[in-house]
């Protein structure tokens, strides 16, 4: 088995909150890497679902705009009649 690729990346934090945040590690028995891993999967999926949720909503502004394009020239019709 081929082993897996690793990078490390260093973060500055407050020692209270790094003391804070092993406590917190060791009660639910968990790694920091675990929990890292899990942030950074988070905050990229959040990111894509925001893509997507853009995607969706620039093609239902097309819908309306269409519809309403309809509805303008029905009313402008009407008017001139």
């Amino acid at each position: 088995m081929a082993k897996k690729q690793r990078t490390f990346i260093s973060v500055e934090i407050d020692p209270d909150k790094k003391d804070e945040f092993v406590k917190r590690l060791k009660l639910d028995n968990r790694t920091a890497t675990e929990v890292i891993l899990g942030f950074v999967d988070e905050y990229l999926s959040s990111k894509q679902q925001e893509a997507i949720d853009l995607m969706e909503i620039r093609r239902r502004l097309e819908v309306v705009e269409q519809r309403i394009g309809i509805e303008n020239s029905c009313l402008v019709g009407e008017s001139t009649a």
